[in-house]
């Protein structure tokens, strides 16, 4: 089969993360892949394990649309991707066809890519990977007003995109049932596909606590990822003042983001002894540093009404952690976490009830070995790339052949 995997930036796909798994495991299974990306930095280098003679990387440029504080840029960015990612698929695909075109948001915008790809290949499967739910969320987060026509604009996009889709998977049964609520009639055409990645062994570094600046019997909290306005960043600050200056606990961050400057700012003004910060590491590095941490944590902004699932919950879950998932009340992140015994949920504008989890957890070593040990086996029971191929060809096939059984 020849499959096609469409997305708006380099990251997760040209190294570690959850499509660059996904698209191997196609690999592996005997399939041909082109995985197309957009990307505003085209030196990066595709990592060597993923180089092989059944898949095929096309560089779209872009104008910067993730990690971007200027609302207006990333916006404008946002509406010309369609076009120019478009005339890239043109230009290199012209004379090819597919089986299976996947593809996920963020953007929604990406309706005139689909419409070309469907028209080239009309008996392909188009399977949308829906990760994030937009323009509502921007509602949320009151970076866009609702009804106005801005809002409009993006809500026929995404119409459009759904009407597109053959099939949509959603991260988590809180995901579906949003989507369902709101879309009643996606009902036969949608389903759920979790977040997944390759589970590998364990060959991390022999860095130590004392190499981040801590004494060696400090428990360690490990924030990685996007450090922008859905993770809440002031929120982050707020529950690290709670635990401020401690001797027994400290908490690092990795990652970067539009609001990062939040915590470098608090760092030059209050120099905390027990914070350490990192921008964005590559996969291996970033695993190093989380792999002497002893709790993951989770950050969404309380205001949210759409049930996010961060993909990041999968690493802390490979590294024996237990998660505290500071998140809003649709998120169904910490009610799976609590109800399988790998982690707690706490309502993301409660630092008090944050604080009082986190201490709950450090009061227990074998309750903190068994809490991360039952997240290992969910993760492998339910979030792997095999189970995420198996469930894309099983759904694929019941759209497509369930009427002739």
């Amino acid at each position: 089969m020849k499959v096609l995997f469409l997305n708006s930036t380099h990251e997760g796909v040209i190294s570690k993360g959850i499509y660059a798994d996904l698209m191997h495991h196609f690999v592996l299974q005997g399939h041909h892949v082109t995985i197309a990306y957009s990307t505003d930095k085209p030196e990066h280098a595709i990592s060597p394990e993923y180089i092989n003679d059944k898949t095929r990387y096309i560089a779209s440029k872009s104008a910067k649309m993730t990690k971007n504080r200027n609302m207006i840029q990333k916006g404008l960015a946002t509406v010309m991707f369609d076009s120019i990612f478009c005339r890239t698929i043109r230009e290199e695909l012209h004379n090819e066809s597919f089986d299976l075109v996947l593809y996920s948001t963020p953007p929604v915008t990406i309706v005139k890519t689909l419409k070309y790809l469907k028209s080239r290949n009309p008996d392909a499967f188009f399977y949308l990977m829906l990760k994030d739910i937009f323009p509502q969320n921007a509602i949320d987060l009151n970076i866009m007003r609702k009804n106005g026509p801005v809002y409009h604009y993006f809500k026929r996009q995404e119409r459009k995109l759904y009407e597109l889709s053959d099939f949509i998977g959603t991260m988590s049964p809180a995901n579906l049932q949003y989507i369902l609520n709101n879309n009643p009639q996606l009902n036969a055409k949608t389903g759920i596909l979790p977040n997944t990645i390759t589970l590998e062994d364990n060959n991390y570094s022999s860095l130590t606590k004392e190499d981040l600046g801590f004494p060696d019997s400090m428990k360690l909290l490990f924030y990685g990822g996007n450090l922008g306005l859905p993770q809440s960043v002031p929120f982050i600050l707020e529950c690290f003042e709670k635990i401020e200056n401690r001797n027994d606990v400290g908490l690092v961050i990795v990652g970067s983001g539009a609001m990062d400057y939040l915590i470098t700012d608090y760092i030059s003004s209050k120099k905390p002894t027990n914070l350490f910060y990192s921008k964005h590491k590559p996969f291996n590095e970033y695993m190093n540093v989380m792999n002497v941490c002893d709790i993951g944590l989770i950050f969404l902004d309380y205001r949210f009404t759409i049930p996010n699932f961060p993909q990041r919950l999968l690493s802390y879950m490979a590294q024996k952690l237990p998660v505290v998932c500071a998140t809003d009340r649709s998120s169904d992140m910490g009610r799976i976490a609590e109800e399988n015994k790998f982690g707690y949920y706490v309502p993301s504008n409660d630092s008090n009830l944050w604080l009082k989890t986190i201490n709950t957890i450090l009061s227990d070593e074998v309750h903190i070995k068994e809490l991360g040990e039952n997240g290992y086996n969910y993760l492998v029971d339910n979030y792997t790339s095999t189970q995420a191929y198996d469930t894309i060809i099983s759904q694929m096939e019941a759209i497509k052949y369930g009427n002739k059984k």
